[in-house]
Order: structure tokens, then sequence, then C-alpha cells
């Protein structure tokens, strides 16, 4: 391989990367925007003292799943998964870590605060699309 060569592939190599880079990212970014179409989650960062929250989310306290770890560093506006953003009734159970700092998040319904969560251990909640939390 010529001297030429080797530099046009290393180019080629650094567009490739930067464009791929590049992809990940925006897709990133879009991602953490919540749609707000059903139900979603903003947690309160003034209020949480907690570097993660474990969630686990389902119809009921029967039927769950492990969800996402938020952490601090995480968008504090996201949505629930698809397959529940516009369920009757939704069941989050979540978990703060470490145990003994605080976490304070509200779970909404389109543009209404459904329920907040104010704890330093564990919570869970099953809430309705019509509950309402004037703390949210």
């Amino acid at each position: 391989m010529n001297e030429l060569s080797r530099r046009d592939a290393l180019k080629i190599t650094a567009y490739a990367f930067a464009a791929v880079t590049t992809a990940v990212t925006i897709d990133a970014v879009a991602a953490a925007d919540p749609k707000k179409t059903g139900w979603w989650i903003k947690v309160n960062t003034n209020k949480t003292e907690c570097s993660s929250i474990a969630l686990q989310i389902g119809t009921s306290k029967k039927d769950r799943r492990d969800w996402r770890t938020w952490k601090s560093s995480d968008p504090v506006e996201f949505d629930v998964p698809d397959d529940f953003l516009t369920v009757a009734e939704l069941y989050i159970h979540a978990t703060a870590n470490p145990n003994d700092k605080n976490a304070w998040f509200c779970v909404h319904y389109k543009q209404d605060g459904v329920k907040h969560f104010d704890f330093d251990d564990d919570e869970d909640h099953q809430m309705k699309q019509t509950d309402r939390d004037k703390e949210c």
C-alpha cells in the first residue's frame, strides 16, 4: 500500500467513526426526550440525593418486571416502555441506591401529575390514569 492510500484509508476510517459516533449521540438524545403521550416520569434532582433509582414496572404488584436504573447523570424526564405507555393502571416499584439517601420523582400521565414518590429505601404505588397528585 503506498503512502497516499494509507492516508486515504485513515481519513475514511476517521470519517466513518465520526459519522457513527454522531448517529449514536443523536439517537441517545432523541430517546431521552419523552413524548409525554402517556405515562412518563420526572425526577426532581433538587430533592433526590441518591445516585441511582432502580425501577420495576407492571400493571400490578404481581405482574411486574425489572425496567431500568435511572442514574444521576441521566435525563430527568423519560417515558415508560411502549408496552405500558397507555395502560389504564400502572404499577411502579422504586429502590434508591444507596438506600439511606432520598429519592423523589413524579409519575405523570400525559400532562397531569399522578403520583409522587418520596423515599429513602424503596416505595411502590399502583396508579390510575385519572389519579392526581398536587405535589407533582
